[in-house]
């Protein structure tokens, strides 16, 4: 009878010359139903440390400037009609805390971006145009967020709600087939580009994919180090209306993205 696990480990000579098969053989096996000891999930002894997410994101965007107190019309929908356009970003997070059968807290950084372009329908004259118009929006955020993942980790129902707040910055770019747009304002010019600060907030739900697959997950985390791979959908507010600025375009917005999120 091959010596149990325990017994090689206790005799270090032994340890020393038994095969790989033999060692392979006397390791525990991971079990997808196998009991929870403490309240932990059965591949809590298994996978790797976990202290950082990583995000995704795709969004149907459509910014507010038209929502802008004092306008009589509404400039960008006359522009570039009513159509949201793809935003595409990132989020990093930091899981700095865990809080023991609840979840984590941490900051989180994120970036998206997005680009409307129409052709100009009519010179001021009436006169068709064939100039191209364009509004470019890069949008950057720092938040606080909390996951609740207590579900998954210890009851194996792979959903992870979760929050964020936070401070949100918006950088615009309006332009034309010349180049940067400028606006005569008075006795002067006036580039079109600048700047909006604002406030972020988010809930989500995430389903864990592993739950899915779970031997392609144990060789993911033991390859790359990723514990956990989701998909999910966000319901987020990004209020860029301009925080202590006078007369900032508003280019946030109130969508919903969906993307893949990593754990590691």
């Amino acid at each position: 009878m091959k010596p149990s696990l325990l017994s090689v480990s206790g005799l270090l000579g032994l340890a020393l010359t038994a095969s790989t098969t033999d060692a392979y053989a006397a390791s525990p096996v991971y079990s997808a139903d196998a009991p929870r000891p403490h309240g932990g999930s059965a591949r809590s002894r298994y996978e790797s440390s976990q202290h950082f997410a990583l995000e995704l994101r795709f969004s149907p965007y459509r910014p507010q400037i038209d929502t802008e107190p004092g306008l009589t019309s509404k400039p960008y929908e006359t522009t570039f009609g009513t159509m949201p356009r793809l935003l595409f970003g990132g989020e990093f997070d930091w899981q700095a805390l865990r809080i023991p059968h609840f979840g984590t807290v941490g900051p989180g950084l994120g970036v998206g971006y997005t680009n409307m372009s129409e052709t100009a329908k009519l010179l001021r004259d009436g006169t068709p145009s064939g100039d191209e118009t364009s509004l470019d929006l890069w949008s950057f955020y720092t938040v606080a967020v909390l996951r609740v993942d207590v579900l998954w980790r210890e009851f194996n129902i792979p959903f992870v709600p979760y929050a964020k707040a936070g401070l949100g910055l918006g950088l615009w770019q309006a332009g034309n087939t010349g180049g940067t747009a400028v606006a005569k304002v008075g006795q002067g010019t006036v580039e079109g580009k600048g700047y909006s600060f604002g406030t972020q907030l988010a809930v989500g739900m995430a389903f864990a994919l592993d739950v899915l697959d779970r031997s392609a997950s144990r060789s993911l985390d033991a390859s790359v180090g990723i514990n956990n791979t989701y998909v999910y959908g966000e319901l987020y507010a990004s209020t860029l209306n301009g925080i202590g600025q006078d007369h900032a375009l508003r280019v946030g917005a109130n969508s919903w993205t969906a993307g893949l999120a990593f754990e590691f």
